[in-house]
């Protein structure tokens, strides 16, 4: 795996109260910025694209042909994945669909910034 990127320098300027001393820290936006930094680096993105293209190998190499679209069922789709899923050794227990994309960037976040 590849080193994460290093840490950029601070961009938020405030007065800790508590320590009466300036602080200064990353900004969301500058962290999001990095995390997104760091995924690239870590070659997620590829990841990602190899585990579909395999996905859309595994729908080839079916003995059945499977139908896509509005008019059709999505339970032979689903199935499908499941298996591809236990042939790859993958759980679908719990699948993040709506935010994954925050997910995997939330993952790759050092720990102790949000």
């Amino acid at each position: 795996m590849t080193a994460l990127p290093p840490l950029p320098t601070p961009d938020t300027h405030c007065f800790d109260d508590d320590t009466g001393k300036d602080v200064w820290s990353h900004s969301a936006e500058q962290m999001q910025a990095y995390a997104l930094a760091a995924i690239e680096a870590q070659g997620v993105p590829d990841l990602i694209a190899g585990a579909l293209y395999d996905f859309l190998g595994h729908l080839t190499s079916m003995e059945k042909p499977i139908a896509f679209g509005a008019n059709e069922w999505a339970t032979p789709a689903i199935d499908a994945l499941v298996s591809f899923a236990e042939k790859r050794r993958l759980t679908l227990n719990n699948p993040a669909i709506e935010n994954w994309t925050e997910s995997l960037a939330d993952s790759f976040l050092p720990r102790g910034i949000k």
